[in-house]
């Protein structure tokens, strides 16, 4: 289910590819909000993807999201 959110942090990307970054969803106050993950971002660090409940789409050609700006996220 993709959900409309804004990142409670900076989220960046390559900007080359359509990048997807997990963390976690909330609703706070009637409106979603996105936290990415600690730690490494890598697709073998299992441990930290666990933990997640959904991922933060970048768009191509997009290198940076900043705090606070609106961000489309599909939930797991």
């Amino acid at each position: 289910k993709y959900l409309h959110a804004t990142t409670a942090h900076p989220l960046k990307a390559g900007g080359k590819r359509e990048t997807y970054i997990w963390g976690k969803i909330q609703l706070t106050q009637g409106q979603y909000q996105f936290q990415p993950a600690s730690g490494s971002k890598l697709s073998g660090n299992l441990i930290n993807l666990a933990g997640t409940n959904a991922l933060a789409i970048v768009p191509i050609g997009q290198t940076e999201i900043a705090l606070g700006d609106p961000i489309q996220v599909l939930t797991l």
